[in-house]
């Protein structure tokens, strides 16, 4: 079952909140498998709510990609490096995150998941555009939280 969420009696998610360093991508938050174990990972934001928005995203998106084909860890991790070395290079204005790549096997559950994580901030009184802002500023070492 390496890599990919099947037919399973039991799930089980281990949450991490890390430093951006620890990050395998320059990116706030990312999922991906060690054994029969989802891991999520996520930036430290210094704000719990803020932190769970983002926890919620990514259970999000693992559980509602989980039927989509070529939907592991090792393919999203291929493309999503191909999305940062366009990215990087300017070659995909307007396409910010690597979910919303037009080769992404996740396409679909980012974007369901986003709808969740907007939602969510409504709900604990999170304002959207600082959320994001703080999500840049860690990714791109403005700003680094205590722990």
């Amino acid at each position: 079952m390496e890599g990919k969420i099947e037919y399973v009696k039991k799930l089980e998610f281990d949450i991490r909140v890390v430093p951006m360093s620890e990050m395998h991508f320059p990116i706030s938050a990312q999922w991906f498998y060690e054994g029969d174990k989802v891991v999520i990972q996520i930036a430290r934001l210094g704000d719990l709510d803020m932190e769970r928005v983002l926890i919620m995203h990514e259970i999000s998106e693992v559980l509602s990609g989980a039927h989509f084909p070529n939907m592991d860890d090792k393919t999203t991790d291929r493309i999503d490096a191909e999305w940062l070395e366009l990215y990087d290079a300017g070659k995909l204005p307007g396409c910010d995150e690597p979910g919303f790549y037009h080769k992404s096997p996740y396409k679909i559950p980012h974007t369901y998941a986003q709808g969740n994580e907007m939602t969510l901030c409504a709900m604990l009184n999170v304002d959207w555009v600082e959320y994001n802002k703080r999500m840049e500023d860690v990714v791109n070492g403005v700003k680094e939280y205590e722990f």
